[in-house]
């Protein structure tokens, strides 16, 4: 069973520096072809980073809060995309 639980660790790892590494890019983006990149990675790691950080909530919360910290990780999720983008597009 440890077994398992460390590959669960590492590939959540992974996903995380997959997403955030498709944000940098995207953050840093000033062509198409990087662009597409960041959309590339960031997909990637999102499709597998968030379902995992689900996962998290559901296995470390009471069964009582588990839509409340999934709702808030969501909700903080968008928010700092919204803020981080609007960042980006108020420096230039």
């Amino acid at each position: 069973m440890e077994v398992v639980a460390d590959s669960r660790k590492r590939s959540e790892a992974g996903n995380f520096i997959c997403f955030a590494l498709g944000m940098g890019m995207l953050g840093a983006a000033n062509s198409a072809v990087i662009l597409l990149g960041s959309a590339v990675m960031t997909g990637l790691g999102y499709g597998s980073f968030i379902p995992a950080v689900q996962a998290i909530l559901v296995r470390s919360m009471e069964p009582q809060h588990i839509a409340v910290a999934i709702a808030t990780f969501l909700a903080l999720l968008d928010i700092g995309m919204g803020i981080g983008g609007s960042k980006k597009h108020r420096s230039h």
